[in-house]
């Protein structure tokens, strides 16, 4: 019985011992343990701004990663922390090995992400070798089962920033953009203090000092404020950027807007329903129409090849050019010649699909010419056959001497004529199978009974299931769709 409470005493008083020992720890490596989280979880909130804020994110990334880093490898060295966690010393020495190797690739990638140009050339070279060499060091201690087997990538380091820094204060074309920048002159303290206390490391692990101080951590806390300032500067100067592109984008699409026909022009005759879906803020997609009377009307759809503000551009000088064809508005081969005249003298290199058609209800006709568009197709109402009229000639703007020819149509009441851009029979389903232009040409057999804007709304429902798009699933192109019902 007494060798049985002896024993748990002796236990209690190990445990005792092995507490006072892990609290002696903890007092000595406070100050770097709090300073390992600090850099941790300041890396991994800078890593999450970068991932969710993807634009000007590059900075925040590179100091996201080298912060959090750092941070691990100052608590993987801390022995209170491998006595709390029951890692094992060859744990820590690897972790800090490794860790070493590779720290150094984002903090080469966050100076040259926030130097000029000039500055990136001499730092480009350094990303490389750094890489190259975690990859040479990190192999060589795996193999040998020894961690630190090759030198510390910081004595290179300490040896070439020197070099490349007095190299720029010697080139008196970089030397003029060194201090440039008010984050420039913040970065450069800061890593004049952290090269410092590198140094100063180096030279007690070397015992060349007769002191023990070793303030690497406060010299890389230094550090590391002067790179959040300049990572949140830039950050936040990106997210300015990018409301003052919204804005501007916004204000565009307004713009864009008020150049297409406010409302359908009132044939006797024709019941014309119209859906223009622009994918962004603006688009290159354009209609517009030519009356001539209350019998006789001119249809334009067009589409300029790209997107986004260029091809915006362009559908705004469409409109301009088109509204100067009035005395062609009866004859569209003539018409779209003119229009490819000026797009190839005035159009700088951009070129545009475009179908124009001509209805003329006096005489129950219809012409119809095409440059590179999809064909029109038309239903009749009397047998339900859906027709395909494809007169095409080169696209506008692609070469002055270009011949276009139109075709003629009798037209019949009840008939449904659907002109189109691309977007539609080009909207690709999640396997990445076109709509087509079959599918396209069943849909129209098959809606005659609904009115046109009915039958509209029904092909722009169709097409965003076909294409996941009702499910979040980014529409691919500009659609635009003009239903012409004749109704006498």
């Amino acid at each position: 019985m007494f060798a049985l409470s002896f024993g748990i005493l002796l236990q209690v008083l190990a445990h005792e011992a092995a507490v006072e020992q892990l609290r002696r720890l903890l007092r000595a490596d406070a100050l770097n343990v709090l300073l390992g989280v600090v850099f941790a979880v300041a890396g991994v909130g800078a890593l999450t701004l970068a991932t969710i804020y993807r634009r000007g994110g590059g900075p925040l990334l590179s100091f996201g990663l080298l912060s959090t880093l750092y941070g691990l490898r100052l608590l993987a060295r801390m022995p209170s922390i491998q006595i709390l966690f029951g890692l094992p010393p060859s744990f820590g020495d690897f972790s800090q090995t490794i860790i070493s190797d590779v720290i150094l690739i984002p903090a080469v990638m966050f100076f040259y992400q926030t130097v000029n140009l000039s500055w990136q050339r001499l730092i480009r070279w350094q990303f490389w070798f750094f890489g190259a060499y975690a990859v040479a060091a990190i192999s060589i201690d795996l193999a040998s089962h020894s961690p630190g087997r090759a030198p510390d990538p910081a004595n290179f380091l300490l040896i070439i920033a020197p070099a490349t820094f007095f190299y720029g204060l010697f080139s008196r074309r970089l030397r003029l953009t060194i201090f440039d920048r008010p984050e420039t002159r913040v970065l450069a303290a800061g890593t004049g203090v952290s090269v410092l206390t590198v140094i100063n490391e180096r030279l007690v692990s070397a015992q060349l000092v007769p002191w023990q101080w070793r303030p690497e951590p406060l010299g890389f806390l230094a550090f590391t404020v002067s790179l959040g300032y300049v990572a949140a500067r830039r950050f936040f100067a990106s997210q300015q950027e990018l409301v003052a592109v919204a804005r501007e984008m916004a204000a565009a699409r307004k713009i864009q807007t008020s150049i297409l026909p406010q409302q359908v022009p009132a044939v006797a005759g024709l019941r014309v329903a119209v859906r223009y879906v622009p994918m962004a803020a603006v688009a290159g997609d354009f209609y517009d129409f030519l009356v001539v009377d209350d019998r006789r009307l001119g249809i334009l759809v067009a589409d300029t090849i790209g997107h986004g503000v260029p091809a915006a551009l362009v559908a705004s000088m469409i409109k301009v050019a088109f509204a100067a064809q009035a005395d062609h508005a009866g004859d569209p081969a003539t018409l779209l010649s003119e229009l490819n005249r000026i797009f190839c003298r005035q159009g700088e290199g951009q070129f545009i699909t475009a179908s124009y058609l001509f209805l003329d209800l006096e005489g129950s006709t219809a012409l119809y010419a095409g440059a590179g568009h999809p064909p029109l197709l038309l239903r009749r109402a009397a047998t339900g056959r859906v027709e395909e009229c494809e007169v095409n000639g080169p696209l506008l703007g692609f070469r002055a001497t270009a011949i276009y020819s139109h075709a003629g149509l009798k037209l019949c009441p009840g008939d449904r004529i659907l002109m189109y851009t691309d977007g539609i029979t080009e909207a690709s389903s999640r396997a990445d199978e076109l709509f087509g232009g079959e599918r396209l040409k069943e849909f129209l057999a098959k809606g005659s009974k609904s009115a046109p804007d009915g039958f509209a709304e029904d092909l722009l429902r169709h097409l965003a299931t076909w294409s996941g798009a009702n499910s979040g699933r980014p529409q691919g192109d500009d659609l635009t769709l003009l239903v012409i019902d004749i109704e006498s």
